[in-house]
């Protein structure tokens, strides 16, 4: 009798534990859609990285309507494959002067605001289109102070420049 008490109130506590998991699960569901809400509803040209890849986990419709390419296009893709240099130029450093920010924010972990860049965008027809960025730089620490993620916030100053007679390019 009294193993099948024990056996009883093993599966009581088994089908206890088991719509609590479920609950965590739904919560832990809601957490995510509200934080991919929230995310998506912030003002602003901004991605989230993994540090080392630079592979984009998050968008905002901002950032995608600036790089004229759809959020899901950016998404789980690394950075530099999505947005590299125009390969016209051999000169461009836009590549570059990003991968070295990105990488002292993971070795830092500290905020590196960049100056501004110049950093041409591929147009839907391939060619590029010159564009003036002032990037920022942010890492986000697990509980260890370990990079998990990095937050790259960019203004385009190309319109606000050429309004005060500043070209892209110096041109």
């Amino acid at each position: 009798i009294r193993d099948m008490t024990r056996i009883t109130q093993a599966e009581t506590r088994a089908q206890s534990l088991s719509r609590e998991n479920e609950a965590l699960r739904q919560r832990a569901r809601l957490s995510e859609e509200h934080l991919s809400r929230l995310f998506d509803g912030l003002p602003g040209k901004m991605l989230v990285l993994t540090p080392g890849e630079f592979r984009i986990v998050a968008a905002t419709d901002e950032y995608a309507e600036a790089v004229m390419l759809e959020r899901d296009a950016l998404l789980d893709r690394r950075l530099f494959d999505v947005l590299p240099d125009d390969p016209s130029e051999p000169q461009a450093d836009g590549v570059r002067n990003l991968r070295a920010s990105l990488e002292r924010v993971e070795a830092l972990r500290t905020t590196d605001v960049m100056n501004l860049q110049r950093y041409p965008v591929r147009k839907p027809d391939g060619m590029f289109q010159e564009r003036l960025w002032l990037p920022r730089n942010k890492p986000v620490l697990d509980a260890d102070g370990r990079v998990i993620y990095i937050v790259h916030r960019m203004e385009d100053m190309t319109g606000l420049l050429a309004r005060n007679g500043v070209k892209p390019g110096g041109k």
